[in-house]
């Protein structure tokens, strides 16, 4: 099992949740084994993505999008990036 996570908001409570990413950065982790160990990572993206999905049948392909301008991103989940 994959999870992918695109967060910056520490929100009302000011404790910093699971997986804080700065803007423009995407991670992937691997959930097996009961422990969520960091996959992959995409960096330098122009604005942060709002949503994120992995593809049926197809759990290495991701897709993001998000932004003012509602940019879309589809990736590869390759070893350790995102290509």
């Amino acid at each position: 099992s994959r999870l992918a996570v695109a967060l910056s908001d520490f929100g009302a409570t000011g404790k910093k949740p699971f997986a804080a990413t700065p803007p423009g950065r995407v991670r992937v982790y691997d959930l097996v084994g009961g422990t969520a160990t960091l996959v992959a990572e995409k960096t330098g993206l122009d604005a942060r993505p709002d949503r994120l999905a992995f593809a049926p049948g197809a759990g290495n392909r991701l897709a993001a999008a998000g932004g003012d301008d509602h940019a879309t991103w589809v990736w590869d989940v390759v070893g350790d990036q995102l290509k």
